[in-house]
């Protein structure tokens, strides 16, 4: 079987809408639609739990903090040190400098790896705050971390990142915007 006859074709557009003059992109939604479904799991083992919910609400901000901080410093510090460290401010606002002065550009470089450990580190301080162990928490969150990944890595596909090795095999995908043909 030939294998560019049966493989797929992938170049979606990145950006399914815009709101305002400002295009969404599918990494963008896929980490909303992560972050409101992870919220309402982990709400609802909470509240299941007999938790009650002010130690439920602090969770929330400290997972998403831990977890968009680390993932942007992981980017910028284990892919682009040399940039960022002379262009300290757009490691933490969605900024870059061009020549034409101060542009809003949304956050471009995310890493899971430093995603991961900012979560830790937030759920560390979280655990401190709230009197709660380590373990009973990892054990309520359990459910929406590979929920988080699973839309994490849709968004990546979306953009035709983190996409594999060449192969042969009948179902592979030809990734157009990484430069395939």
């Amino acid at each position: 079987m030939d294998f560019i006859n049966s493989a797929i074709v992938w170049n979606p557009s990145i950006s399914p809408f815009s709101i305002f003059g400002f295009e969404v992109r599918y990494y963008s939604l896929c980490w909303v639609i992560a972050l409101l479904a992870s919220y309402y799991i982990v709400k609802y083992t909470y509240k299941k739990s007999g938790v009650e919910e002010e130690k439920f609400e602090p969770l929330f901000m400290y997972c998403f903090f831990g977890i968009l901080i680390g993932a942007r410093l992981g980017h910028c510090l284990f892919y682009e040190p040399a940039y960022y460290l002379s262009h300290p401010v757009e490691m933490l606002l969605p900024i870059r400098n061009t020549a034409d002065g101060w542009v809003f550009r949304g956050y471009e470089g995310l890493a899971s790896h430093g995603g991961t450990i900012g979560v830790i580190i937030a759920l560390l301080l979280y655990v401190r705050k709230t009197k709660l162990t380590i373990v009973w928490t990892l054990d309520h969150i359990a459910v929406a971390a590979p929920l988080f990944g699973t839309f994490i890595r849709i968004g990546n596909f979306m953009n035709s990142e983190i996409i594999g090795n060449v192969t042969d095999a009948p179902w592979g995908v030809i990734f157009v915007q990484a430069g395939e043909t």
